[in-house]
C-alpha cells in the first residue's frame, strides 16, 4: 500500500502584528470607539475587520490582497472571453475604414462596433 500522502502546511496569509490590529479594531468595536471614514460608528463585524486589515496594509504588514468587487471581478472575465466573427471601426466612419478583428479590443480603446451591414 502507497503511504498517506503528508498534508502541506500552508504559510499565513497575515503576520502576527497583523492579526493584532485587527484584534484591536474588533475590541474597538465592541467597545463602541471604532469609527469608519465618514465619521460613523461602526458595528458591524465584518467592516472592523475590514478596517484592521487596512490598518495594517498602511503600516506595511503582511496582509492577504483585498477581494475584488463582484462586479469587477464579472467584468474582468467578460473581457477575458475570446469574441469570434466581429470587427471594430476606429475612428469616425469614412471612406477608408480600418477593420480590426474583436480580439483586439482592448489595444483600442476608442474602438466601437461597426454596423451590421458593413461587417458583412
Amino acid at each position: 500500500m502507497a503511504a498517506p500522502k503528508k498534508k502541506k502546511s500552508s504559510k499565513r496569509k497575515t503576520s502576527k502584528s497583523a492579526s493584532k490590529d485587527v484584534e484591536r479594531a474588533m475590541r474597538k468595536r465592541k467597545k463602541g470607539t471604532l469609527r469608519s471614514g465618514s465619521g460613523k460608528k461602526v458595528t458591524s463585524k465584518k467592516q472592523a475587520v475590514a478596517i484592521g486589515l487596512n490598518e495594517a496594509r498602511e503600516k506595511g504588514k503582511k496582509v492577504a490582497k483585498k477581494k475584488k468587487a463582484k462586479k469587477e471581478v464579472l467584468s474582468e472575465r467578460r473581457l477575458k472571453r475570446p469574441v469570434h466573427s466581429e470587427t471594430l471601426v476606429v475612428g469616425e466612419l469614412c471612406a477608408d475604414q480600418i477593420l480590426i478583428p474583436a480580439s483586439w479590443r482592448r489595444s483600442a480603446p476608442l474602438a466601437r462596433r461597426a454596423p451590421a451591414a458593413a461587417a458583412q
